[in-house]
């Protein structure tokens, strides 16, 4: 059973999220929760489409892309959150939290890390992880990623761990 929610962000961010009874992430990639000598593990992945016109940098504004024959004709990033539930014994402060990220789409992706999720900023190629984040009322813990890349779809993950 595939269950769709769509998430409005200010800036006219749009985040399409995807879930699944069988664990599968929008991409295709199977992941999904385990227990590691007691200890919960999870990742999740999303693609995010390549920036919209040329020029784009880190602070540029994330928006949605307007085309015609092709061509961009507004000038926006793109951003989004991948998230993981964690259980109900467990809140932000009892995990750790690593985002990577890597260049295209697919089983081929070469990802690279980005420090240990801390508060700071990281660019992961013409992309950043931008913020950790911790919802409450659904326990989902979540990266904030940006892509300004007008030429590259960037694949970001979150992996999440016990401590």
């Amino acid at each position: 059973m595939t269950r769709f929610s769509l998430i409005l962000c200010a800036q006219f961010c749009l985040l399409f999220v995807i879930t699944s009874a069988e664990g599968k992430q929008p991409n295709g990639s199977k992941e999904g929760a385990s227990v590691d000598q007691g200890k919960f593990r999870d990742s999740a992945t999303i693609v995010l489409q390549k920036g919209c016109g040329s020029g784009l940098n880190e602070h540029s504004a994330i928006g949605a892309c307007g085309r015609v024959n092709g061509v961009a004709i507004t000038k926006y990033a793109t951003g989004g959150h991948v998230c993981i539930k964690l259980p109900d014994r467990l809140s932000d402060k009892d995990v750790t939290m690593i985002p990577t990220a890597g260049v295209g789409t697919g089983a081929g992706v070469q990802f690279s890390s980005c420090g240990n999720g801390g508060a700071s900023p990281c660019a992961i190629g013409w992309s950043r992880f931008e913020q950790r984040e911790f919802f409450t009322q659904n326990n989902n813990i979540c990266g904030r990623f940006k892509n300004w890349s007008a030429d590259r779809d960037i694949t970001v993950r979150i992996e999440v761990s016990e401590k």
